[in-house]
């Protein structure tokens, strides 16, 4: 490909894939605009569950089939499905079929994460490719940031609808760019899909997904419900390794795991997408909560992480891409985080924005070194023909990653919560309490006396200094992951 096509195609390709991590965070300032028109409120969350467990269950099928019979066509069928998702959502009228569009959507972004690392991996060098996966990270980035921002104004503006049109003429674009300018692989036999392994795959991290989701807030941990769920996944997954120890080309190649550095690289993947949640989420509520900031303004106020994560991601990666040594950015990485996080178990309702800001920037700066240096690495150590199943993996392990985490960290919210106020208000408040995980319900603290409001927001502020006690911990596992990490050089797989 000449540098200009190689430009046109990268254009198409971060446009897509800002769209689709943009459309897992963007609906949720809309919701309560689409629960006015569509009704239905009990089924609310799945307008973004269902988009979430689309788009991680057939992240590993994408990956296998993008091997097998190149990128090109694979990534042209996921924008298609993402482009007719956004149609359906955006025409829709009905809460069930929204959430079935969401469902269709999921399944073209599913393919987007991974395809578009491993088509970079495939047309850019490795001094250069460092950079453009910087870029990646960067855009994760700003999408799980400003997703919300850009949804609530989107939908002051013009409407809800428009959050999905907006879509349309992005996706088409990028669909004749890629089509036209992207050069495709050659099949030169027939290859024999793993259908069994893909199902069985797909059902078992869908279910576990559900299990982590539901569990804590919808049933009981201990609920027979959830304990189906969790038996249900565990049995789909033993299948599944079963199935692709014995499969010809099967789609999640267990070899995969004997190499200690992919593996090391899955962990410190699935760790960087659960801090990342972890502080994202809980901090805007914090902000929200305790702080009095308005969604908006909390979204704003989130952006010095957004300031340190794109500029080091860049960074980051052309030193990658220069001298091809990584191990000591895994290790100053978290070690940044490990130092703002230790800072976020000290806020309190008189913190000052300055110091927020800067626990931010720090912890910006060391996702940013995290974010994309694990696919780097992973599809550089890898043959080139398993390159768009380790992408793929590398993607689902960081978004299971970023769900577990945030199932977690809400259920940490939910008992510390109830334990601090019984505590401080004892045994007859205890039944009181309102989902902390639901911004809205806090709109009762207003009208409650002075006193009781007080014990509310102290208690929930210790509860979110606990959280980031297990982010601070997490951190603290990333540090020591990153140091038994091999001190390999990166190179060319020519070389």
């Amino acid at each position: 490909m000449t540098p200009k096509e190689i430009k046109v195609v990268m254009l198409a390709l971060m446009s897509s894939l800002l769209l689709a991590a943009l459309d897992q965070t963007i609906v949720a300032s809309a919701l309560p605009t689409i629960v006015s028109d569509l009704g239905s409120a009990g089924k609310l969350s799945w307008v973004i569950t269902s988009y979430l467990l689309a788009s991680i269950a057939v992240m590993p099928l994408y990956g296998k089939i993008g091997d097998l019979y190149g990128r090109k066509k694979i990534l042209l069928l996921a924008i298609s499905l993402f482009l007719a998702g956004s149609m359906l959502c955006g025409i829709t009228n009905s809460l069930f079929t929204l959430v079935l569009a969401r469902v269709v959507q999921g399944l073209g972004a599913g393919g987007l994460f991974p395809l578009i690392t491993a088509t970079i991996a495939d047309i850019i060098p490795l001094k250069n490719r460092a950079k453009y996966q910087g870029g990646i990270g960067a855009v994760f980035a700003i999408a799980s940031l400003m997703g919300p921002l850009l949804g609530g104004l989107i939908t002051d503006l013009f409407s809800w609808r428009a959050i999905f049109f907006i879509n349309l003429p992005i996706s088409i674009i990028a669909l004749i760019l890629v089509k036209k300018h992207l050069y495709g692989k050659e099949v030169t036999h027939k290859h024999k899909i793993d259908y069994l392994g893909a199902f069985l795959g797909t059902v078992g991290i869908t279910l576990l997904l559900v299990f982590m989701l539901f569990g804590g807030k919808t049933y009981g941990w201990l609920s027979w419900q959830i304990l189906s769920l969790l038996i249900l996944a565990i049995t789909s997954l033993l299948l599944f390794v079963k199935v692709e120890q014995n499969s010809y080309e099967p789609i999640l190649p267990l070899s995969l795991f004997r190499n200690r550095v992919v593996v090391l690289n899955l962990v410190i993947s699935f760790f960087t997408g659960a801090i990342l949640f972890g502080v994202v989420i809980y901090l805007s509520i914090f902000l929200q909560v305790v702080k009095g900031f308005s969604p908006t303004i909390s979204g704003l106020a989130l952006l010095p992480l957004t300031l340190g994560i794109f500029p080091s991601s860049m960074r980051v990666g052309k030193m990658v891409g220069k001298s091809g040594e990584f191990k000591s950015f895994y290790i100053i990485g978290f070690g940044l985080l490990a130092l703002s996080t230790l800072g976020l178990t000290t806020i309190n309702s008189k913190v000052s924005y300055l110091i927020l800001g800067l626990l931010l920037f720090l912890a910006g700066l060391g996702l940013g070194m995290l974010m994309q240096l694990p696919s780097l690495v992973v599809t550089n150590v890898l043959p080139k023909e398993t390159i768009g199943v380790g992408a793929s993996t590398v993607t689902l392990f960081r978004s299971i990653g970023s769900a577990m985490g945030t199932a977690i960290f809400g259920t940490i919210l939910n008992l510390q919560l109830s334990n601090y106020l019984s505590e401080l208000m004892g045994q007859i408040f205890k039944e009181k309490i309102v989902m902390p995980d639901e911004i809205d319900s806090f709109a009762a603290l207003d009208q409650m006396p002075d006193t009781i409001k007080k014990m509310i927001l102290e208690s929930f502020t210790h509860a979110v200094n606990d959280i980031y006690l297990a982010v601070f911990l997490f951190t603290l596992v990333g540090v020591m992951v990153s140091i038994i990490m091999p001190n390999l050089k990166l190179k060319e797989h020519d070389e």
